[in-house]
């Protein structure tokens, strides 16, 4: 968390109006992020016929990092045994803004970010197969 304070541009620009505007602290969003993980644990936890595809704006596995730093946590969370318990078809993410395409058990893990403006390739080039639900 000391990394992530100091090192990411998101703990000194993002305010919370329900603390009077003060800065957004890395304690913050790790309460946010169990409690939005117990949330998507009871979901998929329900039975559901058909496929089941999630989406998340963080990155639910370390395999989605370029290399592992001290900000890497702030990227991709490790949530490789939770993979495994609900084994959905496909987890789609973003905010490592780079291609990655990999599988945890039977779950295809895939970025669906294209990057920041100016570094926006096409997206057919990055992502061929995304729409391919097969």
């Amino acid at each position: 968390m000391r990394h992530a304070s100091s090192g990411m541009n998101d703990y000194k620009s993002i305010r919370v109006a329900k603390t009077g505007f003060k800065r957004v602290t890395p304690p913050q969003t790790a309460t946010i992020f169990h409690e939005h993980l117990t949330w998507l644990d009871g979901k998929l936890s329900k039975h559901f016929d058909g496929e089941t595809t999630v989406v998340t704006h963080h990155a639910p596995h370390r395999k989605a990092l370029l290399k592992e730093t001290a900000l890497g946590p702030c990227y991709a969370s490790d949530l490789e045994n939770f993979i495994m318990k609900h084994q959905p078809k496909r987890w789609l993410y973003g905010h490592t803004h780079h291609p990655a395409n990999f599988k945890v058990g039977t779950t295809l893990l895939q970025n669906v970010s294209v990057g920041y403006p100016g570094e926006v390739p096409p997206l057919d080039s990055l992502h061929p197969h995304i729409f391919d639900l097969s």
